[in-house]
């Protein structure tokens, strides 16, 4: 892409208009810089779009993060080579070489002294690369001809001085194509390692290099120089290969080497064709060699490993199952490896080959064995999966590869492999909303996204895997669930989107005599959700198929809809509206439970299902139960019974909460005594807390709270049920003070009761008794300072808003805040942890704050950490809320010093900020009139203007806050001008030099 192609309104039917565009090419070091610019658009609110030409990764996520918050302006960048990860704001498009007519029209437009026939030679020998196109038309003249030149031939006359070949030009050319990219500036680093090659001095290489881009052979970024194109580079690279000894380059470019190591290798493994090539990585990958034991190699050798893979994909994978499976493949393996996932991303692109792909999956497996099941990070799990889509796996193994390695793996005795045999299945039955996140190219190879069948084969492929899946779901063991829920999750997609109605009617008739309750409900949703787009043969298929799935027994009516989860597609009952469907569920799982009540056959096979932890709609179903029933003891007793014979991690307690919750409408006696045996019970004394909440929290309910609260056995985290559903509205102020009170005393007491106290107050208008806020303020005198619980710092903070007003409320934050500001000072906590909190105190407590976290000590050791955390800038400041005249009466009643303590801990800029030109903050302004010492306050806001953290263009951010001098020396009159004068200068060299830092960082970039 070039910069005139942009204005060309030929170019396109929708060209961009000229005047929107700005362009800038990263190898001509650009000034200012591409971010500076980004800014001053930003700053200037101009519609734009910028375009850079042969931008990086990393100057790409600059400018992406920069530019994320814009609708005015948008982003374009071109660069040959994307390997790294982009941010999810990314599009990327791949530009296909250029058609031969195009390349046709581009020589006849710039070199219309070179006839047709020769124009049509070079257009051929280029294939689509315009670059290449132009370097050879420049070696021409009005009589040369090229007709019957070989591609040879015409490779060396790029190389033309005159009327033959400049070979010191060509040996030089193919040196620097060994690597990938170089060092074009440094006479003594790479470039003289480089000259070696070539037999020549370092300033002759030099000098050809300078050629080489004059040619448009080479380009350069910054230091930084790259034979290009690819194409030309390849050949050259090659070449050399045959020319130089690899004594020679091993020297030089291999032993001790980081970066041109890691460069050399990256063009090896483009050149999969050339012997030589080979030769050196089947070297590199043997036992002994360079690459050949994983488990030694450092990050920079794995790259190096991932680089050449592509020359020998089998050498490769044979040395990573050496490393696998060899004495130290615990370190390979392990998590904390951190090169684990580069070789795992490199595995699945050597399964691409159909031959490969079984031993592959063995290497991959040891790798997911290796990592905890939860494990979220790089999983090898999804990775797996990956290889088993109908579309972008990255594989062509067969259809049949990837069956038989699915049937194998689900029927292994290791439950690891079972699972992930399943996932793998679960991909191969997706049929929409394909994605990838994994690489596809390898070297240069040809490569593609995976097998892509259509058409017929696409068919064959969903039926032989729903096959496949019916095949283990019509089977009597464990795994039979398993895979008719898989079936019912993908039934609507491979209905509606595959059309493979005849093979899911041939898959799930046989599931439904022993009964298919996910599947019913699979069936309903997609009637629900796709009925008034199907045929009305295919809506007629799939409502018989519906009636015959529907449950037919009590047992299987109960699993649908009590045990299948609060969004199962049985929400609403046909013919009516989805919006009461919640209602009719819940009311039909009552229902059931009285059905169940009178049904000892189903009470007894749905007892073991009911208590066990699964989310559903119990609770209604347990009132039913009690509704019906002709013993609410005896039946209690065999829920009970049920769940005591349950694990206790896979316990549910809401079929007995709602149980109860009939029981105390129809026998509040009973009630009563199965709630005081509950407490003297070990399985249910732990539970009394919610099992409490079946009835309204009366005085009898809150002596039991209490009683439990005594019982060590009860956790403290049970009662934060009581902050649901405003469970404790009823309790009395006093009364919940008395349960706050006893709770806090439980290990890990203080948070939970906080959280119901917050729940409390939360839209309460009634008034609160002094002994609620006695409580109140004694739960903040003992708040837990928690890292990274933010739930924890917003609840405490509107507690201290509420109960901390007052002198009466000062013993209190005389305790607090001293602890609090210890906790920062150790970094126990940071501000980050607690901003609520610390902004609460400073509104509500202001001198009491003011005195433990500012101080009138020296600006040094633990106060400095203290203050600083305090320290607002263009972030929250915790003296945001701080009332202005509470903090001047402070700065006024103490020594002078508190002025200069205060003005860099105040919010410095206004939020407008980000709107438009920046502003002094309120509280600014006020230390600035009302201090003696104004020129004291506005050198340390001053100091702001310059931040210490910063996305995109430091220079740039500087620069667009400079206007805020301009306001310092209106409040401080002409008696500072120097000062201000002073400031100025100090901040534009500080512009000046993180503008050249910025640039140096920018043309720092390798590759």
């Amino acid at each position: 892409m070039c910069e005139r192609s942009l204005a060309a309104a030929s170019a396109a039917p929708e060209p961009l208009a000229p005047e929107f565009a700005v362009y800038a090419d990263t190898s001509h070091s650009p000034d200012p810089s591409p971010l500076a610019v980004l800014e001053q658009l930003l700053a200037s609110h101009r519609r734009a779009v910028l375009i850079i030409d042969n931008c990086g990764s990393q100057l790409h996520n600059q400018l992406t993060a920069r530019c994320k918050g814009s609708d005015r302006v948008s982003l374009l960048t071109i660069e040959y080579d994307i390997r790294e990860d982009l941010p999810l704001e990314t599009n990327v498009f791949q530009l296909e070489a250029a058609s031969p007519e195009l390349i046709n029209k581009v020589i006849e437009q710039q070199f219309p002294h070179i006839s047709e026939v020769n124009a049509r030679t070079i257009t051929a020998f280029a294939d689509g690369n315009s670059r290449v196109a132009i370097a050879l038309a420049n070696t021409m003249d009005c009589n040369d001809s090229l007709a019957g030149l070989t591609d040879r031939e015409l490779f060396n006359r790029l190389f033309w001085l005159g009327k033959e070949v400049q070979h010191e030009l060509k040996i030089a050319a193919e040196a620097c194509a060994l690597v990938y990219s170089f060092d074009g500036e440094d006479l003594e680093g790479e470039l003289a390692q480089l000259a070696v090659l070539t037999g020549e001095p370092v300033l002759a290489l030099y000098r050809h290099v300078s050629e080489l881009q004059t040619r448009g052979l080479a380009q350069r970024r910054g230091r930084w120089r790259a034979v290009l194109p690819h194409a030309i580079a390849n050949t050259l690279a090659q070449q050399a290969l045959e020319a130089i000894p690899y004594e020679f380059i091993n020297q030089n470019l291999v032993l001790g080497q980081e970066r041109l190591l890691r460069s050399f290798s990256r063009r090896l493994g483009y050149l999969h064709r050339s012997v030589k090539a080979v030769t050196i990585v089947r070297e590199w990958l043997s036992p002994s060699g360079l690459l050949g034991d994983l488990a030694s190699l450092s990050p920079l050798y794995i790259d190096v490993l991932a680089n050449v893979a592509p020359v020998d994909p089998a050498a490769a994978l044979e040395a990573i199952k050496r490393g696998v499976d060899g004495p130290r493949s615990a370190e390979v393996l392990a998590p904390s490896n951190i090169s684990r996932a580069r070789i795992v991303r490199l595995v699945r692109s050597i399964a691409y080959e159909k031959e490969f792909f079984d031993d592959c999956l063995s290497v991959l497996l040891a790798f997911a064995y290796a990592e905890p099941e939860d494990n979220k990070i790089d999983a090898t799990r999804p990775l797996i999966s990956s290889l088993f889509g109908v579309y972008l796996s990255g594989t062509h193994a067969t259809t049949q590869q990837r069956v038989d390695w699915i049937r194998r793996a689900i029927k292994s005795d290791d439950i690891r492999t079972q699972a992930i045999g399943f996932d793998a299945l679960a991909t191969a039955l997706k049929c929409d909303f394909f994605s990838s996140f994994y690489d596809f190219e390898f070297g240069a190879r040809v490569r593609d996204y995976g097998a892509h069948p259509h058409g017929d084969a696409l068919r064959e492929w969903f039926e032989t895997f729903i096959k496949l899946v019916a095949e283990f779901a019509g089977q009597g063991d464990l795994l039979a669930e398993r895979a008719r829920n898989l079936l019912a999750q993908n039934f609507r997609s491979l209905w509606t989107f595959a059309g493979m109605a005849d093979a899911l009617e041939d898959a799930t008739v046989p599931l439904l005599d022993s009964g298919w309750e996910r599947g019913w409900l699979a069936i309903r949703q997609t009637i629900r959700f796709d009925g008034d787009s199907l045929s009305a043969d295919m809506l007629a298929r799939l409502s018989q198929l519906e009636e015959r799935a529907r449950p037919k027994t009590l047992v299987g009516r109960v699993k649908a809809v009590v045990l299948n989860g609060h969004s199962a597609d049985v929400d609403f009952a046909d013919g009516e509206s989805d919006s009461n469907g919640y209602d009719v569920a819940e009311q039909t799982a009552r229902e059931l439970g009285e059905l169940v009540a009178v049904d000892d056959v189903a009470f007894a096979t749905l007892l073991p299902l009911v208590v066990t932890n699964k989310q559903g709609r119990q609770a209604m179903f347990g009132a039913g139960l009690a509704i019906k029933t002709n013993s609410l003891r005896g039946c209690w007793a065999a829920l009970v019974e049920a769940f005591e014979s349950t694990p206790a991690d896979q316990r549910n307690v809401q079929v007995l909460r709602g149980f109860l919750q009939t029981v105390f409408e129809r026998d509040r006696a009973v009630f009563e005594q199965i709630l005081d045996e509950a407490m003297e019970r070990a399985s249910l004394a732990q539970w009394v807390p919610v099992l409490l909440l079946s009835g309204p929290l009366d005085d009898r309910g809150c002596l039991r709270l209490l009683a439990s609260m005594d019982n060590p056995a009860v956790p403290a985290w049970v009662f934060s049920y009581l902050s649901f559903g405003r469970a404790t509205e009823p309790i009395e102020s006093d009364r919940l003070a008395q349960l706050l009170q006893r709770l806090s005393i439980k290990p890990d007491g203080v948070g939970v009761a906080i959280d119901i106290l917050y729940m409390y107050i939360h839209g309460n208008s009634n008034p609160l008794g002094g002994r609620l806020t006695d409580v109140a303020r004694n739960l903040i005198a003992n708040a837990p300072f928690d890292k990274n619980n933010h739930r924890l710092d917003h609840e405490l903070a509107r507690l201290i808003e509420k109960f901390l007003v007052g002198t009466d409320a000062e013993s209190v934050a005389r305790k607090v805040l001293p602890e609090l500001a210890e906790a920062l000072e150790k970094f126990t906590v940071s501000r980050h942890d607690l901003p609520e909190t610390l902004a609460a105190l400073f509104k509500v407590q202001p001198r009491i704050a003011l005195d433990s976290m500012v101080g009138d000590g020296p600006d040094a050791d633990d106060a400095y950490f203290r203050r600083r955390a305090l320290a607002g800038g263009r972030r929250s400041s915790a003296l945001a809320s701080i009332p202005i005249e509470a903090l001047l009466k402070w700065c006024r009643e103490g020594p002078s010093d508190r002025w200069r303590h205060v003005a860099p801990l105040v919010p410095a800029f206004e939020s407008s900020e980000e709107q438009g030109v920046p502003r002094w903050s309120k509280q600014v302004l006020a230390l600035l009139e009302q201090s003696p010492l104004p020129i004291q306050v506005a050198e340390l806001v001053a100091d702001l203007i310059i931040p210490t953290s910063w996305s995109g263009s430091r220079a740039e951010i500087i620069r667009r806050r400079l206007p805020l001098l301009d306001h310092l020396a209106e409040v401080l009159g002409t008696d500072h001008i120097d000062e201000i004068a002073r400031w100025r200068r100090n901040m534009m060299q500080i512009i000046e030099r993180e503008a050249h830092r910025e640039l140096i960082e920018y043309q720092a970039r390798d590759e």
